[in-house]
């Protein structure tokens, strides 16, 4: 796919991800009776946030791919275990464990390292 430009990429992933999500929201409307337009404002616009930066991201993670840095960019793929955690606790309020804090803590640190270290050495 390196000689696929990467917004032909995004193009037809954002498509097919709009239409998937277009389908499920109006199956699951139709089926419990429901509309899509019983949430706040504030609810519609961290759903427009999370899309864009998912968006951003994923034209991050297509770009880097196309460079051949694979090892690299797949890395920083494991930082979503510490941002579901963080997500658990300050969305949520779901209490956690030592043991899923050390967990946390570990990735965070062995991803950053390694991250870090690569690009020291790329300088």
């Amino acid at each position: 796919m390196c000689d696929v430009p990467w917004n032909v990429i995004m193009f037809w992933v954002s498509s097919i991800g709009l239409c998937t999500a277009g389908l499920i929201v109006t199956l699951m409307a139709m089926f419990n009776g429901g509309t899509i337009l019983t949430y706040t404002g504030r609810q519609y616009c961290l759903l427009l946030l999370c899309a864009c930066l998912d968006f951003l991201a994923l034209s991050f993670s297509v770009i880097t791919f196309q460079s051949c840095e694979m090892g690299f960019i797949s890395l920083f793929g494991y930082l979503i275990v510490v941002y579901s955690f963080l997500a658990d606790i300050l969305v949520f309020h779901v209490s956690f464990s030592t043991l899923g804090l050390l967990g946390t803590v570990v990735i965070l640190i062995v991803s950053m390292g390694v991250g870090c270290y690569k690009y020291w050495k790329e300088r």
